[in-house]
């Protein structure tokens, strides 16, 4: 078979069900791109033939041959995040625990390296310290505060299980809008299910609910701007729990506005300085073939059709501890300004 059709084969999109004839022009453009490099095993000891020796750039027409190995060129527009970086709070070699920016995701489908568990690896990385990091857990992108991590191994498997099993104890700190009703262990326990499409999560009942429980407790009130500081403690672990929980009871998380927040003032993208940074990186790595690039300069010259994006603001909800026994782990974190009245 050919270059393309091996690759529209192997890599077509929609779980496979993309339409064959879209997928070879896709790959096709790519090959052409220059993009896709192969190196073929030595059919002797003196083979000097370019294939041979390295991985070469091949043409479309490039019939491909067992035990060919082949390079794909992917440039990656790497994901837009906040300037701060993750500290560490814990490490016995076995676990490693970051304060986790809001505004960072925890990893990136792209490959990109602006993600929590690439940054901890460059941490760890330049201390000579070579190890492939893996999530125990995960926090949302606008959320800050505790996040494990770990080499994997046993270890990773009994703390996932044990948060799996509800053997573990989480606290989060939010703030929400309203008087929280002062009592102990405020609960929460409407069903909810998480629908990727709209990344937004709903309570309800029938199969595709989950049960879900989340205690609460006040902190603190400000009357003047009528919002309180409450604890959270998650007793299952589902996706945007503690925040629909909050907005479920009548008390958003105030900036949160995916679930009855205030959109705090937006934050425009891709706005360059007097010295034009930013265009003078895209001149170093922009590539003719790439659609992201194109845009990238549209959006910067402002020839762009649509108003610049922009940044995920991050909310008021903080993982502040975090106790495993099963892994004899406990870690804490203080809590972020906002806490404070």
């Amino acid at each position: 078979m050919c270059v393309v059709d091996v690759l529209a084969e192997v890599f077509r999109l929609h779980k496979g069900e993309q339409d064959i004839e879209e997928a070879k022009e896709y790959w096709r453009g790519v090959v052409e791109g220059g993009r896709v490099k192969v190196r073929r095993s030595k059919k002797s000891r003196d083979d000097t033939s370019p294939l041979a020796v390295d991985f070469c750039v091949v043409q479309t027409d490039f019939v491909v041959e067992k035990q060919d190995r082949l390079k794909i060129l992917k440039h990656t527009h790497e994901r837009v995040v906040t300037g701060e970086d993750p500290n560490l709070l814990f490490d016995n070699d076995k676990f490693f625990v970051v304060n986790k920016p809001p505004g960072i995701p925890c990893v990136d489908a792209e490959g990109g390296h602006n993600n929590i568990v690439s940054l901890a690896t460059q941490m760890l990385n330049a201390q000579g310290r070579r190890v492939r990091l893996h999530l125990v857990h995960r926090l949302d992108k606008p959320v800050g505060g505790i996040l494990i991590l770990s080499r994997g191994g046993g270890l990773l498997t009994t703390a996932m299980k044990a948060l799996a099993d509800r053997k573990a104890t989480k606290t989060y700190v939010a703030r929400v809008k309203g008087r929280f009703p002062e009592g102990k262990d405020i609960t929460c326990d409407e069903a909810l299910s998480y629908d990727s499409k709209l990344n937004k999560a709903t309570a309800g009942t029938g199969d595709r609910f989950k049960p879900a429980l989340t205690k609460f407790n006040l902190l603190d009130y400000n009357e003047a701007l009528d919002e309180s500081v409450v604890t959270a403690y998650p007793v299952t672990g589902l996706r945007h729990q503690i925040r629909v929980h909050l907005s479920i009871m009548g008390y958003p998380i105030t900036n949160d506005v995916l679930y009855g927040g205030t959109a705090p003032p937006p934050v425009p993208l891709y706005q360059d300085d007097e010295h034009q940074t930013l265009r003078a990186i895209l001149n170093q790595t922009r590539k003719e073939w790439c659609p992201k690039c194109t845009w990238v300069e549209n959006t910067l010259s402002k020839e762009s059709l649509l108003p610049p994006p922009t940044a995920e603001p991050p909310i008021y909800l903080h993982a502040i501890y975090y106790e495993i026994p099963s892994v004899d782990l406990k870690v804490s974190c203080p809590p972020p300004s906002w806490a404070t009245f």
